[in-house]
């Protein structure tokens, strides 16, 4: 159904007489509106877009031009005007235009879009959900980061479904993992035979001198005969050497057992070539490619010694094996709980009670009857162990699309259908832990606790005080502020080197543990912006100049006598918005725009992005350098609302220390916002920030993106206005919006078709 303004802005309306004339609501709410907002780029003489306002600040005009008018109250009403480069529209401004409209004009004549909770694409696990989903799963530690390919990112995040891309190279890389973790996951015992590789004499290589002879390998002087070979698994392993070895004076050949260039035990070889001696040597190797093989140690060479066979000690190596694992290793916490609670020796039905447990963890949802059939014929041959069938199961559903993508499934049942339990709860979990459902909240779902807004609510409460619910600073803030930039972010080693790893990983840290406090404190989102604590070690506390902080663990400091507040001043987002050299008043200015009130500038025109070049100036600020790059008509209209915003911030250098002077300049950190606020540094910028709702609308709408999985469109405006109004303003925590999110028709629907 379409939604009115009336619906969206109730204020017990009654119908205002047309002749009415103008007065001082509408010199307010309408003509002070358009004044404020619009006249700067549609004034009279060269209106953008040849679109000029003028006319409409007299009340008979906007009823002479009803077409016009109503185009105007669409962009309004939408956000799509004033542009992106410019500060928001206070709410109240915007509600107010609306309501005035709305009551002397009428209903607005233009179609509005169908209101829904929209239909996310089908989600694969990013990497960091599979890591931690196969963690919670199988306690296996899987670096995804490294044998993934970088996910791709859709509106700010990697868990967007139409951004998401699965080729065959992907599913190469699963069935790989899959193999790789049921290993970790599933300890096999060792064969009653032993596997053994073995590598006869001329199939060895030399270390130093020496080369193949016949059926032997023989070394002419120290050094040694090698080769590669793989061990299945970590275990223990028997490392055996047959050889044999020349004579020369009173001293026997003597021999090194060599693992991975290590020299181990050494053996004394006296045997003869009729009949070569064996000796083993028991080492631990894990699992991957080795190099094994022998030394020799004691060469010696006696050409005028009176027996001929006593001239020339030599070393010769008819055979190297690796045999094993021989050990029986432990088996893990994962199979040690399963076997516990499935006794599946010979017995069909626990091994169908155990594959519908393990589907329902590992799929988020019960499997069907004929699929556990599928996998129980699947894993069950004759003479395999249950460790081996378990392992092989444990592969199947990590290799299933239902493990790899968040399912939902189409039922044709009308364009809009509420999520299932199972559905919820995997929404609910990968919200807030990016990863799998627990156990408590897979019970909920089968007893459909979850489609209720109340039983949703509460278990979304649970898991926000759970630990686990770092991952919304970890995954969502990291994304939503960009510090994931960070990683890849290097300063110049000359200007700046103490700049290293470990104080890149306490920058990141530092945001992380300040997003968290925010949270799990129960603390204003205007905090994001004013707060006056945050989180140090002694790498940082360093940088920032605060003293007695020592050693690597985080301490809370209070940042009250500094001039530091919130996210703007941290050093993490000071350096992913600074170049390696210098600071960037036009990214951090963007930076500003775009992750904290969600109106990102355009792209710069061909060719209007060549300030990096103009920045070298010799004799000028860079404020003044500034200022001669927004002459340029291009890129004027983006720069006026960036550069003022970044220049707040040019207090703090490329590692966010504090600086007065800037190549020989004061720091002038003074600006004026587009609607005519007047600020001077970051502490008074954050504090214009956090009273204004244009960063509490972003932050809503960021949080939708990331838990619904999709872009926001216009017909998701009620739904993110409904959500703001409830919201208390004076002091909304992230613990009341995330609430809001999870009980709203939004995050509990789905559209079944495209609307």
């Amino acid at each position: 159904m379409a939604y009115s303004l009336l619906l969206l802005f109730p204020l017990g309306l009654q119908a205002i007489p047309l002749e009415q004339e103008e007065g001082v609501e509408f010199q307010r709410d309408v003509a002070g509106f358009l004044s404020r907002h619009c006249e700067e780029c549609h004034h009279k003489d060269q209106p953008e877009g040849d679109f000029s306002i003028g006319g409409f600040q007299r009340l008979d005009f906007i009823r002479q031009n009803p077409e016009d008018w109503s185009y105007i109250r669409e962009l309004v009403f939408f956000d799509e005007m004033p542009p992106t480069t410019r500060l928001r529209p206070p709410t109240p401004d915007r509600k107010a235009f609306l309501n005035w409209s709305e009551q002397h004009i009428g209903p607005p004549d233009w179609p509005m879009p169908e209101a829904g909770p929209g239909r996310p694409i089908l989600r694969r696990l990013s990497r960091t959900e599979y890591r931690n989903t196969v963690r919670d799963l199988l306690g296996v530690d899987f670096p995804a980061a490294e044998r993934f390919p970088p996910d791709a990112s859709g509106h700010g995040f990697d868990n967007i479904g139409d951004a998401q891309h699965v080729t065959t190279p992907w599913f190469e890389g699963f069935l790989s993992a899959a193999e790789e973790i049921a290993d970790q996951a599933v300890h096999l015992p060792p064969p009653k035979t032993p596997i053994t590789q073995s590598f006869a004499g001329p199939r060895l290589n030399a270390s130093g001198k020496g080369r193949p002879r016949n059926q032997d390998f023989v070394l002419f002087t120290n050094g040694g005969a090698l080769v590669r070979v793989g061990a299945e698994r970590s275990g223990t392993y028997t490392l055996r050497v047959t050889a044999w070895a020349s004579r020369a004076g009173d001293e026997l050949a003597k021999m090194a057992f060599v693992v991975n260039g290590r020299l181990l035990e050494e053996v004394e070889v006296s045997a003869p070539k009729s009949n070569p001696e064996v000796f083993d040597y028991t080492v631990k190797l894990d699992k991957g490619m080795h190099s094994i093989g022998a030394a020799f140690l004691n060469d010696a060479y006696y050409p005028e010694h009176a027996d001929p066979n006593q001239r020339d000690r030599n070393l010769y190596l008819r055979q190297v094996e690796l045999i094993g694992p021989v050990d029986t290793p432990p088996p893990s916490k994962f199979q040690t709980e399963i076997f516990a609670s499935f006794p599946v020796r010979d017995r069909e039905m626990s091994w169908i009670m155990l594959i519908r447990e393990l589907g329902l963890r590992f799929w988020r949802s019960p499997p069907q009857a004929d699929q556990v059939q599928r996998l129980f014929d699947f894993i069950r041959e004759e003479e395999s162990s249950p460790e081996a069938r378990l392992k092989r199961l444990v592969v199947a559903l990590l290799s299933s699309p239902r493990f790899l993508f968040r399912v939902e499934a189409v039922e044709h049942e009308g364009k809009i259908r509420a999520l299932n339990n199972w559905e919820l709860a995997t929404r609910l979990s990968y919200f807030l832990w990016s990863t799998t459902p627990d156990e408590l909240l897979l019970e909920a779902a089968a007893h459909s606790e979850l489609t209720t807004s109340a039983g949703l609510k509460k278990q979304a409460r649970r898991l926000l005080k759970d630990p686990r619910s770092a991952a919304l600073s970890q995954d969502f803030a990291a994304q939503w502020l960009q510090i994931r930039r960070l990683d890849n972010w290097v300063a110049d080693p000359v200007l700046y080197p103490e700049f290293d790893d470990n104080l890149r990983t306490a920058m990141a840290r530092e945001t992380e543990l300040f997003f968290d406090a925010i949270l799990r404190e129960d603390r204003s989102v205007w905090d994001f912006l004013e707060g006056d604590f945050s989180f140090v070690n002694e790498p940082l506390a360093k940088l920032y100049g605060i003293p007695n902080i020592e050693g690597d663990e985080f301490q809370r400091v209070s940042l009250a006598a500094l001039p530091r507040r919130g996210l703007l001043t941290q050093a993490s987002i000071m350096a992913v918005t600074s170049n390696p050299s210098r600071t960037s008043p036009v990214k951090r200015g963007r930076w500003i725009l775009e992750a904290m009130l969600g109106s990102p500038p355009p792209a710069p025109p061909p060719g209007g992005d060549s300030f990096v070049g103009e920045a070298a100036a010799d004799g000028l600020s860079m404020r003044e350098q500034m200022k001669i790059h927004r002459s340029k008509q291009e890129c004027a209209t983006c720069h006026a609302t960036m550069d003022p915003l970044g220049f707040s911030l040019e207090n703090f250098g490329p590692l966010g220390n504090w600086r007065d002077q800037v190549d020989g300049f004061a720091v002038d950190s003074a600006g004026v916002l587009p609607d005519g606020r007047s600020f001077s540094g970051a502490i008074e910028l954050s504090s214009l920030l956090s009273k204004d709702e244009a960063f509490l609308r972003n932050l809503v709408e960021q949080l939708l993106v990331y838990s619904l999985g999709r872009q926001l469109h216009r017909g998701d405006r009620p739904a993110v206005d409904t959500l703001i109004l409830n919201l208390d303003l004076s002091s909304p925590t992230l613990t009341e919006l995330i609430i809001s999110i999870v009980g709203s028709d939004m995050f509990r629907n789905r559209q079944e078709e495209a609307a």
